[in-house]
């Protein structure tokens, strides 16, 4: 709330939609790496959010070049390096979160406790983890920022709701 005051004494509006995500963030990084990413308190994305956000992009076209064989190699010749520098820096960003987690002592139950108890039973690799983590903060933090911000659009938009809450 100190946030929206801020940044409403500076313009006349503000883009709930992207504090909604960094709260999203915020909240489902600390629940998954036991440390918040601070998008909140700095009020712009961290590295590690536009990493996902970008790898998002790469993780969808890069897997795309292998179905179409034979010429996967010179469609995959054809994505920019940009794009597949993002994937190294995504999965080393990812790598390294994961890592300072698992070094963490702690007895809270949050995602990667439940990931690491899992991964210890079936003996899965560091980037399996990594991959999981990524998925849960990912689609926890979008979905969930982009349904308050509906129902936000929607009780101003509908003056009886807005009454009956």
């Amino acid at each position: 709330m100190e946030q929206f005051e801020k940044q409403s004494a500076h313009s006349r509006s503000v883009d709930v939609r992207k504090w909604f995500t960094f709260s999203m963030f915020d909240i489902n990084s600390d629940f998954g790496f036991h440390e918040d990413m601070g998008c909140v308190e700095n009020g712009v994305y961290h590295d590690w959010v536009k990493f996902v956000m970008d790898y998002f992009y790469a993780a969808t076209l890069l897997p795309q070049c292998h179905k179409f064989w034979p010429l996967s190699r010179l469609l995959a010749l054809c994505i920019p390096e940009s794009t597949r520098k993002m994937q190294v820096n995504h999965n080393d960003a990812s790598l390294k979160r994961v890592r300072k987690r698992m070094g963490t002592d702690t007895d809270r139950h949050d995602f990667m406790h439940y990931f690491l108890k899992q991964a210890k039973k079936e003996q899965l690799s560091n980037e399996v983890l990594v991959a999981q983590a990524t998925v849960v903060i990912l689609a926890g933090s979008e979905t969930s920022s982009v349904a308050e911000t509906a129902a936000v659009y929607h009780i101003l938009t509908h003056p009886d709701i807005y009454k009956k809450l």
